[in-house]
């Protein structure tokens, strides 16, 4: 490994050493503690056993930030992160972040090489417990605000000032001190024992201690800084930065621990002579619960492996999801527990209070999305007109054929924004309304022709094969042009349900006139009694010969009038089970007897038609998956639907919508505004992430049920901010619009449509069911 390793920065190790890693972790946490021996220790000073930090040593935890150099593994934040996750779910008191992780990114990141020797070397070792001393106001979380002084006499330091809310004190040896010297801020390292310090504590919440240190001009050699005014800030902030990511890895373990006791206890305890788990109110909340953990896991990832410029605003959102994650966790442990959970007998409890610690610690929630909204504010860039780049002709002239990842980010954005730029029509864009198919024929042609249909899809049946990063680039970019969603039901949901579950023949049929845009296609699914209920459905194929003939209705089914094929639900079995006899069958439109009818919506436009099937006959070899299989197939498609519905592309597009408002009504100047602006654009931002990890399972063919969490954290995202944006247009939310320099932008519309897309493809309610008895595996 390199030596000149940066502490922080992220080297990619193999999954299965992770895992290595985080099983060594959880063995060592297993022998090592129990949560008596927790309970054990709080209150009690230094609050944790040397000789288990001692254990910590000789296994390397403690110079996992360490560089080689001095004895440190070298690694970076992934490792700390696996590590602190694995202590937090047993709650040990040892201070590995504050330790291993704060004080020793600072020391590591200094310009005093001998005393970097001496300080990393015993860190390593488990023979110096170091304490970063940075804090001196609860309110305060600027390093760079410090009252705290320090003055040179000829070889000597002098420091005086007050330190406060010093974590892992207790045991601490001594102090990586931050004052300010004539020219900036320094960096310096204090015995505990020092002449004019004096050190006392305050109990925090989960039985540990927080630290105030005061400084009487406390005299020390010179040579004990750390680091000079040249590096001390930006040093002092990586190191921030690199714990409060950690510290958000902590607070995922936490709970993570806290929801599996609470899944524990509502798969055992009775009420009403009935396992409470079953109830469905506690199943949503539980369901509810599961989201903001998988989010906060998606986001602590994605952190992990930021570049150390991105760093500061992803610890922020790592921060502020975790916080939120672990916050709801325990608080719904306390709740579904019951009286007992208010009990300090219950576990819960425990991990309640050490929640409560971690959150307020490097800065809470709402400071985190503040700090946010200052790091990577709302720029231009962000609002759809986005001023198009100039493209270089190498990258215009890329065959339809390349391979697209290949490319960076940066060009690829540039790419799609040239090509949307010339070929979209200014007219369409941005429309209120789903746009009907010959509005866009010509634009999906292009698309196409240029091989960019199908962005998911694998190369050798004409897709782009895109990485989700690369995914998710797509989709902004269509956003930033306002291009309309055309009827794209093939791509999203059959094609990739034909790949999995089709003929050969089937797939060399179907596949390539779905990338051409021969066949547009739509879903036969929904009946007027068979809605949720999906599997109550009626409409029937009878085998007669080599054709099935199909009678029934099919209802809500999205731009029916516009496509060409449907693929149809149908029961081909009354005698077994109502899941067990239903067929997957491909249905060509223009076949007789079918009868379309257009539904006008709350909005007053034509998106869902009514298809009535009259002995409809149809060849068996349409048939998909086999007979009576269709509803295994019927489940891949919602799966891969669901996936579509919860992309980020609908709440991004509201979100830009209420930037636009924003501006046209000077409402960022507005605190209360920007505060919720930031929490929504947080929110979506996540579910971004999100999509990402759904989206690199459903390239690797491991998509399951979970991926219906996507769907209801996007769309009700969705509905947040609609309802947001209402809510500050004042009195244009009568009118539905705003005008503003020739342009009118619609409120309603959107707002309208929010409401649609948490009950089409599944309402959230029934969703929520499904998660929490095939995903959580709660009772029924």
């Amino acid at each position: 490994m390199n030596d000149a390793h940066k502490t922080g920065e992220i080297k990619r190790e193999p999954p299965s050493e992770l895992a290595g890693l985080r099983d060594s972790v959880a063995n060592f946490v297993s022998r090592a503690s129990s949560l008596a021996r927790v309970r054990g220790l709080r209150g009690q000073l230094p609050g944790y056993d040397r000789a288990v930090w001692a254990k910590m040593a000789e296994l390397g935890w403690l110079g996992i930030q360490v560089p080689e150099t001095y004895g440190g593994l070298g690694l970076g934040l992934t490792e700390s992160g696996v590590v602190a996750e694995t202590l937090a779910r047993g709650l040990l008191p040892e201070p590995y972040t504050s330790a291993c992780v704060l004080a020793a990114s600072a020391v590591a990141d200094g310009d005093n090489p001998p005393l970097k020797e001496r300080l990393l070397r015993a860190i390593v070792a488990g023979k110096l417990v170091p304490a970063l001393a940075w804090q001196e106001q609860a309110d305060c979380f600027d390093p760079r605000h410090s009252k705290t002084s320090v003055t040179r006499e000829k070889e000597t330091a002098v420091i005086s000032g007050k330190k406060q809310f010093i974590a892992g004190a207790g045991g601490a040896d001594g102090f990586v001190v931050s004052a300010q010297a004539q020219d900036g801020p320094e960096l310096y390292w204090l015995e505990r024992d020092t002449a004019g310090v004096e050190l006392s504590f305050d109990p925090w919440a989960d039985g540990t201690f927080g630290a105030t240190l005061t400084l009487k001009e406390a005299r020390i050699p010179a040579s004990n800084r750390i680091a000079s005014s040249a590096i001390a800030a930006p040093a002092l902030a990586r190191a921030l930065d690199n714990a409060t990511v950690v510290v958000g890895a902590e607070l995922l373990g936490i709970a993570r621990r806290a929801f599996e006791l609470t899944l524990d206890y509502l798969r055992t305890r009775q009420q009403f002579g009935k396992l409470i788990g079953s109830f469905q109110a506690l199943q949503h909340r539980a369901v509810d619960c599961y989201i903001q953990i998988e989010l906060a896991s998606a986001v602590l990832r994605e952190a992990l492996a930021a570049p150390s410029e991105a760093r500061a605003a992803a610890a922020s959102r790592v921060k502020a999801r975790c916080a939120t994650a672990a916050s709801l966790a325990t608080r719904e442990a306390i709740q579904m527990h019951g009286a007992m959970g208010f009990t300090d007998e219950c576990d819960v409890g425990l991990y309640v209070k050490r929640t409560l610690v971690l959150n307020a610690w490097l800065g809470g929630i709402h400071h985190h999305q503040r700090r946010f909204a200052i790091l990577a504010p709302v720029n231009e860039s962000e609002s759809p007109a986005a001023e198009t780049g100039v493209l270089p002709d190498r990258l215009r002239q890329l065959p339809r054929d390349s391979d697209w990842n290949k490319l960076s980010d940066e060009e690829f954005r540039l790419l799609l924004r040239d090509f949307v730029e010339i070929h979209y029509p200014k007219e369409l864009r941005h429309l209120p309304r789903r746009v009907r198919w010959h509005e866009v024929q010509d634009w999906n042609l292009k698309l196409a022709e240029r091989g960019w249909i199908a962005p998911g899809w694998p190369r050798i049946w004409g897709g782009m094969e895109l990485s989700p990063a690369k995914q998710l680039i797509y989709l902004d970019e269509l956003e930033r042009g306002g291009v309309g969603r055309a009827p794209d039901q093939g791509v999203r949901q059959l094609g990739p349900a034909l790949m999995k579950y089709g003929t050969d023949d089937q797939k060399q049929t179907y596949l390539p006139k779905i990338i051409s845009c021969e066949h547009i296609w739509c879903q036969g699914y929904s009946e007027p009694n068979a809605g949720s209920d999906l599997a109550s459905l009626t409409t029937s194929a009878v085998e007669d010969g080599d054709e099935f003939v199909i009678n029934g209705q099919k209802i809500w089914t999205s731009m029916a009038m516009d496509s060409t094929h449907i693929y149809v639900l149908c029961r081909t079995d009354k005698t077994v089970k109502k899941q067990a006899g239903i067929s997957f069958i491909i249905v060509d439109l223009k076949t007789p007897g079918i009868t379309v009818k257009p539904i006008l919506d709350i909005a007053g436009h034509e998106e869902f038609c009514q298809i009535f099937l009259d002995n409809v006959r149809v060849p068996k070899q349409n048939l998909v998956g086999g007979l009576n299989n269709g509803w295994k197939v019927a489940k891949a498609v919602l799966e891969f639907e669901r996936l579509g519905i919860g992309s980020p592309r609908r709440p991004m597009i509201a979100l830009n919508r209420l930037i636009s408002i924003g501006r046209k009504l000077n409402l960022f100047s507005d605190l209360g505004f920007l505060d919720g602006f930031t929490v929504l654009r947080l929110n979506l931002l996540d579910n971004a992430t999100l999509f990402a990890r759904f989206t690199d399972a459903a390239t690797n063919g491991t998509l399951g049920p979970e991926v219906s969490i996507l769907k209801i954290w996007g769309m009700e995202t969705f509905q947040r901010i609609t309802e947001f944006c209402l809510d500050w247009a004042g009195t244009y939310g009568a009118a539905g619009s705003i005008e503003s320099d020739g342009e009118c932008t619609d409120l309603l519309t959107p707002y309208y449509m929010s409401r649609l897309i948490t009950i089409g493809g599944g309402s959230s309610e029934i969703l929520r069911n499904s998660i929490a008895k095939h995903v959580l595996r709660l009772p029924s």
